[in-house]
């Protein structure tokens, strides 16, 4: 199976800092961490403003992505309002749907469950017997271990 490096850090590294960055700002993030190679890059969540303001203007994050062939972008939903407001983003493709919010999540690894892309990625999340595959997420020391050596 091969690896596949994905930042979450426009999104998951920047919901939990003091700190509010304007949506130009994180989309000249994931512009750059694009342009460095990374073949995939979860760039934002589509999360209400008022209880994650550092996701607050997702749509504008969207638009300001330069889009690079070789990339694909991502967005995070946590409800059919998410889903709804994914949708109508133009630019991103891959839906990630949390089923566990971060409150149980402790320590630096982690996993997220992936449905695919796309409507029929949002009924199959809605239907938790539909398969998924599961990814885990580890720290890059912990990842550069694991990774076939070629």
């Amino acid at each position: 199976m091969p690896l596949v490096l994905c930042d979450v850090g426009p999104r998951d590294g920047l919901q939990n800092e003091a700190e509010v960055l304007e949506p130009a700002v994180r989309a000249d993030l994931v512009n750059r961490l694009a342009a460095a190679g990374l073949p995939r890059v979860e760039a934002v969540s589509f999360v209400r403003p008022d209880r994650v303001p550092q996701m607050a203007g997702a749509e504008e994050v969207v638009a300001g992505i330069e889009r690079r062939d070789g990339t694909e972008y991502s967005g995070l939903v946590l409800n059919e309002q998410g889903y709804e407001r994914f949708a109508a983003a133009e630019g991103v493709r891959r839906l990630v749907v949390a089923q566990d919010t971060g409150g149980a999540i402790k320590g630096p690894v982690r996993g997220d469950l992936f449905w695919g892309i796309g409507p029929a990625a949002a009924r199959r999340a809605g239907v938790m017997n539909a398969g998924g595959r599961y990814y885990l997420l580890l720290p890059r020391g912990v990842a550069a271990r694991l990774a076939p050596r070629g």
